[in-house]
């Protein structure tokens, strides 16, 4: 599962995207971590079934202004690329595969949410990181990996940092036919930390 921290992500040459010019320090106030996609994935890492046979993008209205909240990439269509991309090859119906991926990114946010907000335009380590995820539950911050990169951002203050991008989840899809059950230690799957040193900086709005 792979989660997206906006700010860093329009901050990264993305400002003038719909999703970006409608997010505002209130909404990532409470959603600093939001969906970029449930992604299955085969055995070797990096290396993703994509844009398989599978039933339309359809899901109940209810769960698509859900959806608008915890994906906002939505506003450029992001969750039919996701779907299209992705979500086909899940062996899900789209609403089970939305449905499952804002449970998901919920859950990340009570892990972390907090630690992100108080760390805003600040350095924070990897380890402080996971530490706040296992004290919200045991063993969650090792089914965590940051990913970093320094952002192409209008502000020379900003550039050459490395910021938190993406959290992505280690998770098993042991579930009902197929679908993400068992949360994984990233390690035991060869899943690591990537390009964010010692300490990264997390984006603010």
């Amino acid at each position: 599962m792979a989660y997206s921290l906006h700010p860093a992500f329009c901050e990264d040459g993305n400002a003038r995207r719909k999703d970006c010019t409608a997010w505002t320090a209130a909404d990532n106030a409470r959603r600093p971590i939001v969906i970029h996609g449930l992604w299955p994935e085969n055995d070797r890492p990096g290396s993703y079934p994509r844009d398989c046979a599978g039933p339309r993008l359809d899901m109940p209205r209810e769960l698509r202004i859900e959806l608008d909240q915890w994906m906002p990439g939505t506003a450029s269509g992001l969750h039919s690329h996701e779907w299209r991309k992705h979500g086909t090859c899940s062996g899900l119906d789209a609403p089970l595969y939305f449905r499952l991926s804002i449970d998901l990114v919920k859950d990340v946010n009570a892990a972390v949410g907090a630690v992100l907000r108080a760390n805003a335009e600040r350095r924070i380590s990897g380890a402080e990181l996971r530490a706040a995820a296992n004290a919200f539950r045991p063993g969650y911050g090792d089914t965590l990996t940051f990913h970093c990169r320094n952002v192409k951002s209008s502000d020379p203050a900003k550039r050459g940092r490395p910021y938190l991008y993406e959290i992505r989840q280690c998770i098993d899809n042991d579930g009902a036919a197929g679908a993400p059950a068992t949360l994984l230690a990233c390690p035991s799957v060869k899943r690591r930390d990537q390009g964010c040193g010692a300490q990264f900086w997390i984006d603010g709005v």
